[in-house]
């Protein structure tokens, strides 16, 4: 903390933003957009993470909705949904979910006025929730809760999941068994919303215990469901037909390999949106530096473009809005917005997002963000900060430049 505090109090915001990271093929002509305050605080490091889920969303009414991990609560219960209805100005605090501490991560989507979530459990379990939203109150009520997934011998942590064109569920998770350390990405399905959650027995990735970072992120794609996943340093594509029998393996390729040191001990350094022509858009890091891969509909090859140099970029997000493609980097503890009109064929740097300097309390080195996958326009954002013991999150409203 103390060298970004010497960055700061040395360069100053203006020398910040006039820093030249940029590569060959980006426009780098940008709008600031200055930081508001929100009500968004915890004690828990992870308010939003991991990158690779989803923990914001946006329903038919507009209004936006963000499930943080606010600490240990008193009655229990750690990961707090809330909602704002003005676009990411201010928020009200909702509904708690039970069985949730400190380090739990989330990850869900929305159909209509529902919100499918799943969840890492206090037990070392994966929980599923349903969740109804009353546009006239802007509230959410809790339908339902279960285990997705509970062993005595296995924590589970790191869920995430997709549902397909035919109604089923497909939840990927990293498991570490208890007594002898293997670390591996497994698998569970289900058919319907109400039909018990089945193991599927897939194994994605090595199985080893050198450590346990890696994750996986299904995406639905034309005509079937797929899934990004990164062990170590690997990242791999993986995918299914909604027409092949349940019980064949995907179809898996290697992506990319990092050439860079980033430590990610939960492998989450990327963010995948799907737009409405069913390209996918990777958002990575490597070596300090926001990369971008996409892979067209139809196409069975990915492209790569280089979209920063080494700005200390972490934490990367990823989303659809207005036909526009955007992606968020930090650059060190600012963040940087890319847009593409054209499916991610060029792209514009449109905006950089600054924030006051920090102070002996106040940190912003760890520039956790968080945005909807697919938005309205302009993009509600929230960036973390740590301030004395309490973590908190910047607001900001992002427009889309056509």
């Amino acid at each position: 903390m103390k060298s970004f505090k010497v960055f700061w109090r040395r360069l100053g915001l203006a020398a910040v933003l006039a820093l030249g990271f940029g590569t060959g093929g980006v426009s780098h002509a940008q709008a600031t957009i200055a930081a508001s305050p929100t009500s968004i605080s915890g004690t828990a490091e992870r308010l939003i993470s991991y990158r690779h889920q989803n923990h914001m969303w946006q329903t038919p009414d507009g209004a936006t909705h963000l499930l943080a991990n606010i600490g240990v609560q008193p009655g229990g219960g750690s990961l707090r949904m809330y909602t704002s209805v003005d676009n990411g100005v201010t928020w009200v605090a909702g509904l708690l979910l039970a069985g949730t501490d400190d380090t739990a991560t989330s990850d869900g989507f929305v159909v209509g006025n529902s919100l499918f979530v799943t969840y890492s459990t206090a037990r070392g379990g994966i929980g599923f929730a349903q969740l109804a939203y009353d546009p006239v109150a802007n509230g959410w009520t809790l339908t339902s809760t279960e285990s997705a997934f509970q062993s005595t011998s296995v924590l589970a942590i790191n869920p995430a999941m997709a549902r397909d064109s035919a109604g089923r569920y497909w939840l990927a998770f990293t498991s570490q068994q208890r007594s002898t350390g293997m670390n591996s990405i497994r698998m569970l399905r289900r058919s319907s919303a109400t039909s018990g959650w089945v193991n599927t027995g897939f194994t994605f990735g090595v199985v080893d215990n050198l450590s346990i970072e890696r994750s996986a992120r299904p995406v639905v794609v034309a005509g079937g469901v797929a899934m990004v996943y990164t062990v170590h340093k690997e990242t791999f594509w993986a995918r299914r037909t909604d027409s092949a029998p349940l019980n064949q393996p995907w179809t898996t390729s290697l992506i990319y390999t990092n050439l860079g040191t980033d430590t990610d001990p939960f492998g989450s350094h990327y963010s995948v949106a799907v737009d409405t022509q069913n390209n996918v858009h990777l958002a990575m890091v490597d070596g300090g530096k926001l990369l971008y891969l996409r892979l067209r509909s139809g196409a069975t090859a990915w492209t790569k473009r280089t979209m920063t140099g080494a700005v200390k970029a972490n934490y990367v997000q990823a989303s659809t809005s207005a036909g526009s493609v955007v992606l968020v980097t930090n650059a060190n503890s600012l963040l940087w917005v890319y847009q593409s009109i054209d499916a991610g064929n060029t792209w514009r740097k449109t905006h950089i997002l600054t924030h006051d300097a920090g102070t002996d309390t106040i940190s912003y080195d760890r520039p956790r963000m968080e945005i909807p996958t697919d938005s309205l326009s302009p993009i509600p954002l929230v960036q973390q900060y740590t301030d004395g013991t309490q973590e908190r999150a910047l607001g900001f409203q992002v427009p889309v430049v056509r």
